[in-house]
């Protein structure tokens, strides 16, 4: 009896925990989907941020240029600034226009590049 204590103590003792869902989700994942080219997965929240980054850093080098959005199915163009919701799902653009200030919301999934303007 004594033998079976000790080996049930020490066995609980040493294993490992296994990693939960939250922290396996929390940490960026890479899986390779050729031999050529590989996918990295990140959260949204990450992901807009590094848009934002960008954003602020092309502002910073060159301000008096304007900075222009490119989606799939547009370019918005003079944008004045660019911030993002909480969850990092969706991206508040304010634009200035002739008819004066203008604020875009857009899905991050639909932003493909951000760049000075020609």
């Amino acid at each position: 009896m004594k033998y079976l204590v000790y080996l049930l103590m020490t066995t609980t003792l040493f294993a490992k925990d296994n990693p939960t869902t939250a922290q396996v989700l929390n940490e960026p994942a890479i899986a390779s989907s050729s031999n050529s080219k590989s996918v990295i997965m990140i959260t949204a929240k990450e992901r807009s941020g590094d848009f934002v980054q960008a954003f602020n850093l092309l502002r910073k080098e060159k301000p008096t240029l304007k900075i222009s959005i490119r989606t799939a199915n547009e370019v918005l163009n003079n944008i004045t600034d660019l911030s993002v919701t909480q969850n990092g799902t969706l991206f508040l653009i304010k634009l200035s226009t002739p008819q004066g200030p203008k604020m875009v919301v857009l899905p991050l999934e639909d932003l493909e590049e951000i760049s000075h303007s020609n």
